[in-house]
This record gives C-alpha cells, structure tokens and sequence, in this order.
C-alpha cells in the first residue's frame, strides 16, 4: 500500500535534520515517494545527504528562500502522482507501518478524508537519555458525521486532534493546499484553514498507534511581541478572506460564511 503514499517533506535551512528524516525512512526500505520541498537559500557539499537524495523514490524541489511555507506546499503538491499524501515535517518522525494502516483505512472508507494516530514529544536532554512523552490526548475519535459539528468541534477547541500531518488522499490534499495558497497569506491562518477545509471534506480518523513523534518546540514568545504577532496574524482582512475561502467550497447543507467567521476568530 505504500507504493501509493507521498510523503512531503518541508525543509527549511535544517538539512541535519533533513539527513536525519532520510536516513530514518531507509532503514525501513520505505516503498513511499519521498518529495522533499526545500526552500534553504543553500545547498550544503554533503556526500551522505546527496548519497539519500540519490534514491530514485526520493524527489528534491528548490524554492525561493522568501516563500511562505503553505505556498511551497500548495506549489510541491502539483508534482504528487500517488493515490496518497501526507505532510511531514523535517524534525517529525512517521511510523511507516501506522502511515500504512492509515492508508488502508483510508481505501476503503470513502467518507473520511483523513487518518493518522498518537503523537508524541521525543527528547534528548543529555548522552544517553531519550524519553518520548504523549503530545496530545490518549482519546480516540472519529469525526462527527455531520459536517458542522466536525468543525465547530476542531474550532473551539473540543477535537483534541487536527487532520495537519494526517494522511490524506491526494486529490484532497491538492484542493486543500491550492485554497489555501488563495485565501491564507501569512502564518496565522497556515494551520486553522487547511485543517478546517479537511473537515469539511470528510470525517478524521485516529487510531491507537504510535503514529508521529517530534521534536520539542522550546520557542517563547515575549508577551508584548506575542500580542503585536497575534494581531497581525489575524487581522479582520485575513480573517475575512480565510472565510470567504471556506464558504466557496461549502454544500448547501454545511456552514455559513458568517458562522465561519465567528468560529475562526474565537479559535484565536
């Protein structure tokens, strides 16, 4: 089932990382396509890297190093030519085999757009001491049936899991990232709008497997900086095109734009 699978990978100046990822997936002899999106204003003389760039499942994509990162996406993803995608950060790690379950399920339920599992934290404070520690909720879900419950359900805060890093069919995973190249222009909106456009798509799968672990985010924002980012982020102007992005696609028995707007900005 592999064999039908992209992985994306968005690499960004970390090719340590990147090697890291690489090295990871071909000690799995992984049958899935690898694109590797890299927006690096660099290439590094590296003959281990390039050794792993050699493979001929694995796709490198070079893009400016000014562009935003759910535009490198929505460009990388026009090159994908399997049944199945899922994104993946260079500092994240997927299970093949839960990526596989996922990819099974996914084949033979048509009404669910996406599918993933547990996430995890993994650390390494000192030589020898590596821990891992549950990322999100232990609870398992399965998306509502109903398409307005689904997203108010991720909007509030209620659904402990979002579909960002899910497996997904590749026909939705292009529509969702072309949108969002349309309608979400800066870092603020980048994960609410693609993760609310897969709910409305269809119903999220979470299994009870290891599915993801990732590397700790120990960046703090200063209060001030953090409030003057904030409102930049989510401005009414972004705000309003993220809404009116999401009212295109809707039935005629799913959402209104207003109900939309209300939600995103009380999501912030």
């Amino acid at each position: 089932m592999l064999e039908d699978l992209t992985i994306l990978i968005t690499t960004y100046k970390r090719y340590g990382y990147l090697k890291r990822l690489l090295t990871f997936f071909s000690l799995y002899s992984l049958k899935s396509k690898i694109l590797i999106l890299d927006s690096s204003p660099y290439f590094p003389d590296d003959a281990q890297l390039n050794n792993l760039l050699a493979n001929d499942r694995v796709q490198l994509l070079r893009f400016s190093d000014d562009i935003f990162f759910a535009h490198k996406i929505a460009e990388g993803s026009k090159h994908i030519d399997t049944k199945y995608s899922v994104l993946c950060a260079d500092d994240d790690f997927l299970v093949p085999k839960a990526i596989e379950l996922c990819v099974d399920f996914l084949e033979k339920n048509k009404d669910f757009s996406s599918a993933h599992g547990f996430y995890f934290l993994h650390h390494l404070e000192k030589k020898n001491f590596f821990y891992i520690d549950a990322l999100y909720s232990k609870e398992v879900a399965i998306s509502e049936d109903k398409t307005l419950d689904r997203v108010k359900s991720y909007l509030d805060g209620s659904l402990k899991y979002n579909p960002m890093y899910a497996v997904q069919r590749s026909d939705m995973f292009r529509l969702i990232w072309g949108e969002t190249k349309k309608f979400v222009s800066d870092q603020g909106l980048s994960e609410i709008f693609p993760c609310t456009l897969s709910l409305l798509l269809g119903k999220m799968k979470v299994f009870p497997v290891f599915y993801s672990s990732r590397e700790p985010n120990t960046f703090q924002w200063s209060s001030n900086a953090f409030d003057q980012w904030n409102s930049r982020m989510y401005s009414d102007d972004k705000l309003t095109s993220a809404a009116r992005g999401l009212s295109i696609l809707l039935s005629d028995n799913c959402l209104s734009r207003t109900f939309i707007f209300v939600v995103v900005s009380s999501h912030i």
